[in-house]
Formats: C-alpha cells, structure tokens, sequence
C-alpha cells in the first residue's frame, strides 16, 4: 500500500525543514509528500525547489495563492492524495524514523482497522524532548497500556482526543468521505477526529511513541482569538450522537464547559459565555469558588469592553 505525507503549511521554514526531514529519513519511505504552502513569502518554495530533484521520495509542492488557510488546505492536500493511506503532519512537528513502518505494520497485521496512530513526544520550540510532560500528555488522552489496539469506542477515541491532531495513518478513501471541513473554526483537527468517531471508524492505537508534538511559539492554538474550545464545544452540544453514546458526549461537556466559557469571553462573546454558564452543563459549577470566579470575570470584561456579542 502506498502511503502519502501531507504537509500544510505556514511562513515557518525552519520547523517545516525538520518536519520534511523527518518524512524523509524514514526507514519506510512514503511513495510521495504533499505540501500544500500558505506562505506569504517564497523561501519554502525556494528549499522546497533545492531539494526535490534529490529527494528519495517523491515531492509534491502546491502554493496556495490567495492562502486557503488551515481546514481547506488539510483538505485540498487530502484530495490530491494518491496513496492508499494518507498522513496528515503539522509544519512543526516530526516523525520518528520508524513511524511509518510501525502504523503501517498495524494495517498488515488488521487489515479491518481504519486508522493507527501511537503516543507522541512534547517538545521544545527548541525540539527539546520532556519526558515527564510527554508521559502526562499521553495518559491525559488514554494513550497507555491500558487503551492499547481497540479498547476504546471510536466515539470515545475521537471525542476524548486519544486520535491525535496529526501524525496518523488513515484509509484515504476514509479521509476523502470524512473530509476537513472546517465548520468548528480553529478546532478543525478535533472536528475531524469527532467525525471519525460518529462515522464508527476502527481507530487503533499502538502503544509506542510515533510523532514529535511541538509546542512551537507561533503555534496555532497559542494565537490570541483561537477560538477552538468554544468551537469544539458547540459542535458536540450541537451533534446528534446514539443513545449508546450518549454518556460520553454529556461528560464531555460538563468537563469542557469552564474551558468553553473562558474561551468565550476571551473572545467577547459574552453572551455565549452567560448561556453556557447557566446551561446544564455547568449548573452544578455555578456555586463553587471556580464558578463564582468565572461568573465574576465574564462580567468584568463586558464591562471593560462595552461589548455584547453573541
């Protein structure tokens, strides 16, 4: 089976280089790497340019003018695709050299299965590895021992974020019917995962360690008005699930709505903030020292800024 890399990309040569690297360094070399270039300048072109005709895979570069912007150019990349399976990666993050040959050893061994991915480092805009960190973040998201193979439901897979934002290997064919849409703003790699799981897609996790996780300084989710929490929380509220799942879905609000209401009111919308606040999701947070802290606070900045945004 042939597997294509896609690389989405942003005015970040530097980590972009250790990310085309890492693909190329593999000890299963993909069939092709996708790149799809959202730059406002030309030196990713430039490197790009320097190093195809050497390269030992296959390169194939897109520059995206006007810029498509995240979910569309994931999605773009995704349909150019012309591998069997298909591996979204971040411009800042890494592959390991056997990353490949692992997931892709998981397809021969269950050939039934949709999609495989495994645990991942966190490290430095340096590329500084932190074990205790990286440790914590997998068994934050049920990537241990104990979730190995098929153990979780895909909904509770996608939905509680053990599928990870990249760094997976898919069924193109899946990836392509799924599709990055981008209807959750800047929780369009959660929106995919979500998908998977309401489409009942077999998500294997391999207990070992396949990508490297960036906490990169110009990171997407650290931008001042990334709205991704508020965004993900309102596609679940908003999301029929079955009743075999539905469990999972209101815990998962109930976790989710203090992060959801900060996010709100960082962004202004104040009255979103107030009707998650009194929803039945938060209800039984309403009194506690958090609560009352939230409620002060969403208050406070209506007031600094005058606003009422729904």
């Amino acid at each position: 089976m042939k597997i294509s890399i896609c690389i989405p990309t942003y005015n970040r040569l530097r980590l972009f280089q250790d990310a085309v690297s890492s693909c190329l360094g593999q000890t299963h070399l993909p069939y092709e790497i996708i790149i799809g270039d959202d730059s406002s300048k030309d030196d990713t072109e430039n490197w790009i340019r320097s190093i195809e005709s050497k390269a030992v895979t296959k390169i194939r570069y897109y520059r995206n003018r006007p810029p498509l912007k995240q979910a569309v150019n994931v999605d773009h990349l995704f349909k150019l695709a012309e591998g069997d399976l298909l591996m979204l990666l971040h411009d800042d993050d890494m592959l390991l050299p056997e990353t490949l040959q692992k997931l892709y050893d998981c397809f021969i061994q269950f050939p039934d299965i949709d999609a495989a991915f495994g645990m991942q480092y966190m490290m430095s805009d340096n590329g500084i590895i932190d074990p205790d960190n990286s440790k914590n973040l997998n068994d934050a998201y049920y990537r241990n021992q104990n979730y190995s193979g098929l153990k979780l439901s895909p909904l509770e897979s996608g939905l509680f974020q053990q599928f990870p934002n990249d760094a997976y290997l898919i069924k193109s064919e899946l990836a392509w019917k799924i599709g990055y849409f981008g209807k959750a703003g800047d929780a369009c790699d959660f929106e995919f995962a979500f998908r998977l799981g309401l489409h009942n897609a077999k998500l294997y996790f391999l207990n070992d360690y396949t990508a490297k996780y960036r906490l990169s300084k110009d990171a997407n989710g650290r931008k001042t008005g990334n709205n991704g929490v508020i965004s993900a929380f309102n596609l679940v509220e908003r999301t029929f699930v079955p009743d075999i799942s539905l469990k999972h879905k209101i815990y998962w609000l109930k976790d989710t709505a203090p992060f959801a209401i900060s996010n709100a009111t960082n962004l202004g919308r104040y009255k979103r903030a107030f009707e998650i606040y009194f929803s039945r999701w938060h209800r039984n947070q309403i009194f506690t020292l958090p609560g009352i802290k939230s409620l002060l606070r969403i208050f406070y900045y209506y007031i600094k800024m005058s606003g009422w945004k729904s």
